[in-house]
């Protein structure tokens, strides 16, 4: 079917992204550290970041491991970009 003559074509918006489903399938190595109790700020050397991970996957689950332990939980982002871990198991 033709459009008529002057008339436009009207853009369909795209679905909003919920929050957080950019993080689904990634995995992230800490690479620096800062407290605030105690106060302490310090970079992780290269060669022991990939002992300090955390992957997020779909369903709002991670897996994180820390050295030699390792954790499960949950997490929930925000639209304003937020970001709530909740451990669960972990060794």
């Amino acid at each position: 079917m033709k459009r008529p003559r002057g008339a436009t074509r009207r853009a369909r918006p795209s679905p909003t992204p919920s929050p957080g489903a950019d993080l689904i399938g990634t995995s992230w190595q800490l690479t620096t550290i800062t407290t605030r109790d105690p106060v302490y700020q310090g970079v992780v050397p290269e060669a022991e970041r990939a002992k300090y991970t955390v992957a997020f996957a779909a369903a709002g689950t991670f897996s994180a491991t820390a050295d030699c332990n390792t954790v499960n939980g949950t997490w929930t982002a925000t639209a304003d970009g937020g970001l709530e871990l909740v451990p669960g198991q972990s060794s």
